[in-house]
């Protein structure tokens, strides 16, 4: 789902999506907290997917650890779901 997609059905939200906007192709949706604002969901395999398309498999899993999950931004940071097949 396209983040402006996204961002229009949540106006009122200042939603945070990654970059680049490739990553648009992982966002499963959005994820409701109570007590806390919405956030941009995305695959986790399909971030490291997309991530390895730039780089070596090992290399998109190390790249995610530690500058995609492992960034906290403050309350919007996304969250990352594995998605069982």
């Amino acid at each position: 789902m396209p983040r402006n997609a996204l961002q229009d059905l949540w106006p009122d939200t200042d939603l945070l999506f990654l970059d680049p906007p490739d990553m648009d192709a992982a966002i499963i949706g959005v994820c409701e907290r109570f007590g806390q604002s919405p956030i941009v969901a995305y695959n986790r395999e399909a971030v490291i997917q997309i991530l390895a398309s730039d780089m070596g498999e090992e290399e998109a899993h190390e790249w995610f650890a530690f500058n995609t999950f492992g960034a906290w931004v403050g309350d919007a940071t996304p969250c990352f779901i594995t998605v069982q097949t």
